[in-house]
């Protein structure tokens, strides 16, 4: 009977741990940030994981980083120009 009793409370005890709501690290980052009006916070999960990861940066540091990003596409997508030896271009 006793080992029921302390089963059944160790099985609540547990599971009422798993829902508590404290705020996270990352949480708490987040509202500092946002207080923040010159900071932008993205999320992204790495391929394969649900788990996301928050990076925040500066409006001027993320700007930067997209202007880099897109000259990269522009690089990778227009490629080198070579032309063949034989040509007349």
């Amino acid at each position: 009977m006793k080992i029921k009793l302390v089963l059944a409370s160790s099985i609540i005890l547990a599971l009422s741990a798993c829902a508590s709501t404290s705020p996270t690290d990352s949480t708490k980052v987040a509202e500092k940030v946002s207080a923040r009006s010159d900071m932008r916070c993205t999320a992204k999960a790495k391929i394969g994981s649900h788990i996301s990861k928050k990076r925040c940066v500066s409006q001027k540091q993320y700007d930067q980083d997209k202007k880099n990003s897109q000259e990269q596409v522009q690089r990778i997508q227009n490629g080198p120009r070579v032309t063949p030896k034989n040509s007349e271009f």
